[in-house]
């Protein structure tokens, strides 16, 4: 049975990639995404965004000290537990597009990491036993079920 993948969640438009990334992230728990983490690929047809890379869950280890304020703001708030609709609808708003268009976005992507996250841990990941695997697993899942919470 095929998994659904990243691939699933990203389409090919530069904005939609852009966002993509935006809304991944925050998911994942990444507070460590930033501008630096974003490149172009300069291709023969013109420049596209490149794949996402430095892809990593920073808030799993804020028990080892590392922040957990987002490197950028979601709507004008950098503290990822007070993100509530309102920023979402607000950086909708700084982007010039439709909340209507950014909120069945972010909770399409948080309910398909949902869903993916289990295949991934429950068959890929089984195997192996670590704190770090069992506290992102954790941290996924929980974030995933409150940003859908507070969305819907």
């Amino acid at each position: 049975m095929k998994r659904p993948g990243l691939v699933v969640l990203i389409d090919k438009t530069p904005v939609s990639h852009l966002l993509n990334r935006v809304v991944f992230n925050y998911l994942i728990g990444s507070s460590d995404a930033h501008a630096n983490n974003i490149s172009l690929l300069l291709l023969r047809k013109g420049p596209v965004l490149a794949p996402f890379y430095d892809l990593l869950s920073t808030r799993i280890y804020v028990h080892a000290g590392v922040a957990s304020a987002l490197a950028m703001k979601i709507g004008g708030e950098n503290e990822p537990v007070a993100v509530q609709r309102s920023h979402w609808e607000t950086l909708a708003e700084q982007l010039g597009i439709s909340g209507k268009f950014l909120i069945p976005r972010v909770t399409g992507l948080a309910g398909k990491i949902g869903e993916a996250r289990l295949g991934l841990f429950k068959e890929d990941l089984a195997v192996h036993t670590c704190d770090a695997l069992y506290r992102l697993n954790e941290f996924i899942a929980g974030n995933c079920e409150t940003t859908l919470r507070r969305l819907l």
